[in-house]
This record gives C-alpha cells, structure tokens and sequence, in this order.
C-alpha cells in the first residue's frame, strides 16, 4: 500500500497486494461454498440460516467479481497470467448472479 499525498482518497495498492489479497478471497469463498454445502446436506438445520449463509457467499463472489473487474479494466492482464483464468471465472459468476 502506499499512500499519495495528504488525501484520503490517494491510497494506492501495489499489484502483488491485490492478487494476494484476491487469492485469500478465492480460499475463503471456496470454504464458504463447502460449508454451505455442508449445511444444505445436515439435519436441524433451519432453512433461513442456510439461506443467510448462501447469501452472503453470493456477496463475496459479487465484491470478487467487482475487483477483478475494476483491475481489468485498469490494466491489460496477459494471456498467461496466473490469476487470469480466476479473475474470468469470477466475472462470469457475477454476471451469471446478476441476471438470476
């Protein structure tokens, strides 16, 4: 992170950060739809709670798919770019959860 100036809005992010940062929201999104399932599959389990669950695993995909959109659009990620195939996956899971 570095800081431009006295503004609060000059804060900067160094690209190894938000790919780290994009890849421990990857490991947590991917717990997130193994518990999920987890829940879906136990018994006792009220249905609203599984529900809330889900819901906010689908919100974690949308801010995913949003900084991976933002990023893109910043800069031209090349074909054989490690996290390219992720930042595309995610992007389309938001759009396919925008149109459900």
């Amino acid at each position: 992170m570095r800081l431009n100036g006295s503004s609060q809005d000059s804060i900067a992010f160094s690209a190894p950060f938000l790919d780290n940062t994009l890849q421990k929201m990857l490991q947590l999104q991917n717990r997130m739809l193994k518990s999920t399932a987890e829940l879906s599959k136990a018994e006792n389990v009220e249905e609203k709670i599984i529900k809330e669950h889900a819901a906010q695993s689908a919100e974690l995909s949308r801010i995913i798919a949003l900084i991976c959109s933002e990023k893109a659009r910043r800069e031209y990620t090349p074909i054989n770019h490690p996290l390219r195939r992720d930042w595309e996956l995610l992007l389309t899971i938001f759009r396919f959860a925008e149109g459900a």
